[in-house]
């Protein structure tokens, strides 16, 4: 079978990170709760992952309050297996209690991570992350980013510059990022104490010393996190609701 195929026919499950407080954007109320172009955040962000024939379970885990109602509203949406679990206190063992449910639930030969507060990435982009991680070098985790537009320079802690990085050799990452089955369950078998100092979930495989590689991300797969993001994300979504109407 080619590796499209072995792609094609693999089964894939979603962990989505939707128990953030959302501060940074001042909204006085969770992020995932905003309505954007007619619709909350994070269902557009469900709307987006089972939009990718590839999704065959996904699992929100966020804040514990908004279960019910995230149960009943998100059942709606999709072909796809959907359940929602309560978070944890940071992103990371709100993941690890999402992915506990995802695997009690079945048993996915891959599994994503993804931000409930990215709705903008294509099922294209899942596409190219399993063709990715089921190549013949057996990677264990695969991460989409992209090359920063400005200049990166280190500093210290009060300010002066250390050196700048050579931006070639850095890219943001973004989410989903997809990991194998049993390297994802490995990682968040880890302490607690390991899992609250993670940036993100390929950090806790590299930290376990295995393979994470990275392919070309979205610019329109950004994370929402202050008000002017949200208003760029609208008018992303309302040309894609558009277009799907047949109305643009």
């Amino acid at each position: 079978m080619s590796r499209e195929g072995a792609a094609a026919t693999t089964t894939l499950g979603v962990v989505v990170a939707a128990a953030g407080r959302g501060l940074r954007l001042g909204a006085g109320r969770p992020k995932q709760y905003l309505e954007i172009a007619g619709r909350p955040l994070l269902e557009w962000t469900i709307l987006a992952l089972c939009a990718s024939p590839r999704v065959g379970s996904v699992v929100v885990a966020c804040e514990e309050e908004g279960v019910p109602f995230w149960g009943q509203r998100l059942s709606r949406l999709g072909s796809a297996p959907l359940a929602v679990t309560p978070g944890g206190d940071c992103r990371a063992l709100s993941v690890r209690n999402g992915l506990g449910l995802l695997l009690e639930r079945g048993n996915p030969e891959l599994v994503a991570v993804h931000d409930g507060a990215r709705p903008g990435f294509s099922p294209a982009l899942m596409d190219a992350l399993a063709a990715r991680l089921l190549q013949a070098d057996r990677p264990a985790g695969v991460v989409p980013g992209l090359v920063p537009a400005d200049t990166i320079k280190e500093t210290d802690g009060s300010g002066s510059v250390l050196r700048t990085l050579e931006r070639s050799r850095l890219c943001a990452v973004q989410t989903p990022q997809l990991f194998r089955r049993e390297a994802l369950r490995r990682s968040y078998a880890q302490a607690e104490d390991v899992l609250r100092v993670a940036t993100d979930d390929a950090a806790l495989l590299e930290g376990l010393g295995e393979r994470v590689v990275t392919i070309p991300g979205e610019v329109e797969n950004f994370k929402v996190t202050t008000s002017a993001d949200l208003e760029a994300m609208e008018q992303i979504l309302l040309v894609r609701r558009w277009a799907v109407r047949g109305e643009a």
